[in-house]
């Protein structure tokens, strides 16, 4: 054979070759080895449940439930007007799968045998496990605080600029928003690493200063001093005080203060004389404090003489004096729980040309709920003094007198009445729907709900007059 014969050869047992090997690969690209399967059969998906049900009352327990409905649990009889609210509850639960983190609450079907009974009967109190149903009234307090999320300077919280709150607020500029994380903000702690310790002195315009997690986790053991416009002071346990200018305070508004704002916060003194939770200076105007819990001061709140001030939604509770001002021009207290301090629940002096509106509030259980010092006649008319009658000393009118406690609204907002007051024909006309209290799967939850037959405004026609109506429950998801 010669050599071209054979490199011939080789070339073709080399296509061969080739041809084997792809014929191999293509063949192991077609399952040509071994394979095996499994399947899983029957797979099932199933929604879940919401199954609200309701059982009755009976002396804080539940019983002959849980079913759809409830015959007449809410039957009162003989109601007086400003008579003491009537109670009673039912228990609702979820016997679903699926949790439910909003409730709703209304009315039906609706039946009055003398027309504008509904708007008569007055809501004082409506719960789910001891949260309120009720918003935006007397006393609210901290409950609506909202956290904001434009931080411009972090204390401990976020980027952690500082871990200070004296510090940071050394380093703000005017307008910007000062985010305080919890913690335990004792003057040791300010005093350490370079901050400047109580009162922490806020001094540039429009700067605010808010404790994102609210009170129950900030606690801070001094004063604050607002000393610039337009400042904001929000969502700290301030337990403990400080001594400048010649007051012990929680909080001191200067005289440049103007428009300054104090809300969400809980104002906790040590009960020592002439000391004051808020004060503001002589000369101030239209500064609002606004939802805070003010205990265990000698003076919970106390505007000197000035202008357009604001005091609304706080609760003032075991003072020696709940609110004083001198000499006021066009100031508000409204929406406020005044009760239980010592002396006054408030004290006014009220001069000529002078005015203070003072309304929409409860005021009761204090040594004298009202003392007017001036010579001018207040007016304090729609407040709830714990009875129809009120505990006032000084020139004061006080008629008329709210029918029962200024415990909130529907929906945080009073009806088409304006009566002041949560009412049932506000529930019938704007339900609630979305209350933010949850009831898990397999939970249960007593819900509590007053009714007091208003003093006011109910006259003799409504004698022997009835309402008939059906409550309804809604859970959701969401």
């Amino acid at each position: 054979m010669n050599k071209i014969s054979l490199l011939l050869n080789k070339q073709i047992l080399l296509a061969l070759g080739m041809i084997v090997f792809i014929g191999a690969v293509l063949a192991a690209g077609t399952g040509a080895f071994f394979s095996s399967s499994a399947t899983a059969t029957a797979n099932v998906f199933t929604a879940g449940t919401l199954a609200l049900r309701i059982a009755q009352d009976n002396a804080g327990v539940a019983v002959n439930g849980w079913l759809a409905s409830q015959n007449a649990q809410w039957n009162f009889a003989a109601m007086t007007p400003g008579g003491t609210p009537s109670e009673d509850a039912v228990w609702l639960k979820n016997e679903g799968s699926v949790d439910g983190m909003t409730l709703g609450v209304a009315l039906a079907n609706a039946v009055e045998t003398v027309p504008g009974l509904e708007n008569q009967m007055r809501i004082t109190e409506m719960t789910l496990a001891g949260v309120s149903l009720l918003s935006g009234g007397a006393g609210y307090g901290t409950v609506d605080f909202v956290a904001p999320t434009n931080c411009d300077i972090e204390v401990n919280y976020g980027d952690n600029d500082y871990s200070r709150i004296s510090t940071a607020v050394d380093a703000a500029t005017a307008g910007q928003v000062i985010c305080v994380g919890s913690g335990n903000y004792s003057n040791a702690w300010e005093t350490s690493g370079g901050g400047t310790g109580f009162p922490i002195r806020i001094d540039d315009n429009n700067v605010k200063v808010v404790a994102v997690e609210g009170p129950s986790v900030t606690n801070v053991g001094g004063g604050f001093i607002i000393d610039n416009l337009g400042v904001i002071l929000s969502g700290f346990t301030i337990n403990g005080q400080s001594t400048l200018l010649g007051e012990t305070f929680g909080v001191y508004v200067n005289g440049a203060a103007i428009g300054a704002e104090i809300s969400h916060n809980e104002i906790i003194g040590l009960n020592t004389p002439a000391s004051r939770g808020v004060v503001a200076a002589t000369g101030l105007s239209a500064v609002e404090v606004l939802s805070n819990n003010v205990t265990d001061w000698a003076t919970g709140i106390y505007f000197n003489p000035s202008s357009n001030m604001v005091a609304s939604y706080n609760t003032l509770e075991d003072n020696v004096v709940g609110i004083s001002n001198d000499n006021p021009m066009g100031n508000t207290v409204t929406f406020n729980d005044i009760i239980n301090n010592t002396l006054e629940g408030m004290g006014v002096l009220v001069n000529f040309g002078q005015s203070i509106t003072i309304t929409n509030n409860n005021i009761f259980g204090n040594g004298t709920d009202l003392v007017e010092y001036g010579s001018e006649t207040v007016v304090a008319i729609n407040n709830w003094w714990g009875s129809m009658t009120a505990n006032t000393s000084g020139m004061v009118t006080s008629a008329p007198v709210a029918g029962g406690p200024i415990a909130g609204f529907i929906n945080g907002v009073d009806g088409a009445n304006a009566n002041g007051f949560a009412d049932m024909q506000d529930l019938r006309l704007n339900p609630i729907v979305n209350a933010g209290v949850s009831l898990n799967a397999g939970q249960e939850k007593q819900f509590v709900m007053a009714v007091q037959l208003d003093g006011p405004t109910t006259s003799n026609v409504f004698q022997g007059a009835s309402l008939t109506t059906d409550v309804v429950f809604t859970l959701n998801q969401i």
